[in-house]
């Protein structure tokens, strides 16, 4: 999807970020954007970033919506067909670990009630395959509790 600056009565496209201050973008460059304007992209209350499960891995951001759902972030420069395994991986952990991020949102001052019932995994990724569209389909049409949602980056 292409996006447009529009000025008075005409539009330009806007053309896909591929540097920044000179140096190629990566992965932690696209964290870094959407981490710091989260609430105003995905309506997401930054919680943490890189953080830790107990089975070894970290989830690239944490946070929780406007409507208490916990929410985590997976980003993927170029194209990665294991970002919505990640994200379902992290997200079994979080379910059995729901005290630990109950804590963090308490030591964040996060005062709304957590909505378990409706958690979100929200992948960036500059591409995806027809399997990882399918995946996310598939869990979108057979579970109301989960949202999988896939955002296209275009760097």
């Amino acid at each position: 999807m292409s996006l447009y600056a529009v000025s008075g009565n005409s539009a330009k496209r806007v053309k896909p970020l591929i540097d920044r201050n000179g140096k190629k973008i990566v992965e932690r460059d696209i964290q870094n954007i959407f981490e710091a304007s989260l609430d105003e992209i995905l309506n997401v209350t930054f919680l943490a970033s890189e953080y830790s499960t107990s089975f070894g891995g970290r989830m690239d951001t944490i946070g929780i919506d406007n409507e208490g759902n916990p929410c985590i972030i997976e980003y993927k420069k170029g194209h990665n067909e294991s970002v919505i395994n990640q994200g379902l991986s992290y997200l079994r952990w979080l379910l059995d670990h729901k005290d630990s991020f109950e804590k963090l949102c308490g030591l964040k001052g996060v005062t709304r009630a957590i909505q378990w019932d409706s958690p979100r995994v929200i992948c960036v990724a500059e591409s995806y395959n027809k399997f990882d569209t399918d995946t996310a389909d598939l869990l979108q049409s057979t579970s109301s509790s989960i949202a999988i949602s896939c955002m296209k980056a275009a760097c």
